[in-house]
């Protein structure tokens, strides 16, 4: 299905349409003064979560960050800009 592009003031204008073609599964893109600024997608819940693979995940990521880091560098490096 194809996003579709609205103005803000027709989203205002037009709500509850909006959020009736949304829960049957549109999508719309809301701008402002033609640019993008917020997006309306049918909501989605997800019982499935299995919390063990979340942590997992997790686990690999936390173990991918640098430990040997010297904040103060960081600190230093960032006050020249």
């Amino acid at each position: 299905m194809k996003t579709k592009v609205i103005g803000s003031f027709d989203a205002k204008t037009h709500l509850s349409s909006i959020l009736n073609n949304v829960a049957k599964g549109e999508e719309y893109v809301i701008t402002k003064r033609g640019k993008p600024v917020a997006k309306i997608i049918p909501y989605t819940h997800n019982e499935n979560i299995n919390i063990e693979e979340l942590f997992i995940k997790f686990e690999k990521i936390r173990k991918s960050i640098k430990r040997n880091v010297n904040i103060k560098e960081y600190i230093k490096e960032g006050r020249k800009y």
